[in-house]
Order: C-alpha cells, then structure tokens, then sequence
C-alpha cells in the first residue's frame, strides 16, 4: 500500500479507537457497578465459581479487537512506511483500551478470590504501558531537536 491509503487508513482506525474506547470504559463502569453484588453473592454462597454470561463474551473479542490493530500499527511491517509520530498515538490508544477492558474483567473477577498477583500484574502492565508511550514519545522529541 502506499502511504497516502496507510494515512486514510490510519483516520479510519482513529475512529474506530473512539468507538474501542467507549466500549472498554462501558465494561469497566458495569464491572466497577456490580463489584459489590458479586462480592456478596461471592461471600452468601462460599463459591468460587463463575457464573459466565454475555459480558465475558463482549470483553473477550473487544481485548482482540484492541490488541490486533494496536500490534499492528506499531510493529506491522507495511505500517512502517508512516512515521511512528503519526501512529504512536492510535497504537498506544488501542493497547490502552485493551488494558482498560483487562482492568475491567480484574475487577469482575475481584470476588473470586483471584490471587494478589494477578491484581499486581494488571497493574504493572498499565504501566509499562505509560513508561512505554513516554518513552517512545520523548525519544522522537529529542530526535526533532537534535536534527531539525
């Protein structure tokens, strides 16, 4: 593809992100509503079992629906040919809508008795998503002012 259709491209993944994001942050407000219902039923019933329903379902292909385009347009060999300032931020959007929809299934998993770790590794990979994104975008800075 040529870089005229990659950059028409790349508005039409910014649009979608819109749409990823809202969905992701959807999840999370409805995991974050029923925390406290499932912490009771959790504690009424003594069961670690989990009761699966449509939310898993939407969550699951929404994770591969932002995980995808995301690796794609920051490793994908085609999408090279655009300057990583140009794609940095849908890239890094779509990684962080993902997170935010695994940060939602943390908190609808929370009354399972799910170990600490888990809990500890979502939050480490939200940021080392940050770190990453603030590297990569001060990295191009410096390279801007260095060779202008």
């Amino acid at each position: 593809m040529s870089r005229e259709q990659l950059e028409t491209q790349l508005e039409k993944w910014k649009r979608i992100l819109l749409v990823y994001t809202g969905a992701a942050a959807t999840l999370l407000v409805i995991a974050l509503v029923e925390l406290p219902a499932n912490v009771a039923a959790a504690a009424e019933t003594n069961s670690v079992y989990i009761v699966i329903d449509g939310w898993y379902g939407v969550w699951f292909v929404l994770v591969l629906a932002c995980l995808t385009p995301g690796i794609l347009l920051l490793l994908g060999p085609s999408w090279r040919v655009v300057p990583l300032a140009e794609r940095l931020g849908p890239g890094f959007g779509f990684l962080g809508a993902a997170w935010v929809a695994v940060l939602a299934f943390d908190f609808r998993v929370a009354a399972l008795n799910v170990p600490p770790m888990f809990h500890f590794a979502v939050a480490i990979f939200g940021v080392a998503l940050i770190m990453a994104y603030l590297f990569l975008k001060r990295r191009l800075v410096v390279g801007k002012e260095l060779f202008p």
